[in-house]
């Protein structure tokens, strides 16, 4: 057996144990935009944090695994909530859970936009190198996330600026209306 295809295979084995590893915890631990977009105050199960200045804290971000098939390389991306890491002081104002619901809205659009990138974008690599390459891709559109969360923490001031707040309510709306093309949590790159 060549060496590159020992490569393929042992990777082939390493996405599949991802992909398994994934479905599991979907089952259990995580809610997923595609299957529940909408937060309530029961999602959020952590313990509060009395010390902490904030009213709430959300925590979402993104979870990718892919697997090898005849076309390519399928590739899951999902925006995804951890209720046993999100908590809440106030479990009455709808106000502050639409600020913590922007964030997992957040979430969906950066993995829209990776999904989008993933369309357009010309792998320049093969085999293991093109694997690389796409974790290089969803390392930079994380990294473009993180700081869109902080960003809108910010100017929000953790919703206490209602105007600000509105603002960016209407943007992340408007730009998930804009990539609704790209909901799709599954992408294939071919060989």
């Amino acid at each position: 057996m060549s060496m590159l295809r020992k490569t393929s295979f042992l990777l082939f084995l390493l996405c599949l144990l991802f992909s398994l590893t994934n479905v599991a915890q979907r089952k259990s631990n995580l809610i997923y935009f595609d299957d529940q977009p909408d937060l309530s105050w029961k999602n959020f199960k952590a313990k509060a944090n009395k010390r902490s200045n904030y009213q709430a804290l959300t925590y979402s971000g993104l979870e990718l695994s892919m697997q090898f098939d005849a076309d390519g390389i399928r590739i899951s991306t999902y925006a995804i909530f951890k209720p046993r890491e999100s908590w809440t002081k106030n479990k009455k104002s709808a106000y502050l859970l639409n600020h913590e619901q922007q964030h997992f809205n957040l979430s969906e659009l950066y993995a829209r936009k990776f999904r989008e990138a993933l369309s357009i974008h010309s792998f320049k690599k093969s085999g293991a190198d093109r694997f690389k390459e796409i974790q290089t891709l969803y390392k930079s559109f994380y990294s473009q996330m993180e700081k869109q969360q902080k960003k809108y923490d910010k100017e929000s001031e953790h919703s206490k600026n209602k105007d600000q707040q509105e603002k960016w309510n209407q943007f992340i709306q408007g730009e998930l209306l804009e990539l609704k093309n790209f909901n799709d949590t599954e992408t294939t790159v071919p060989f």
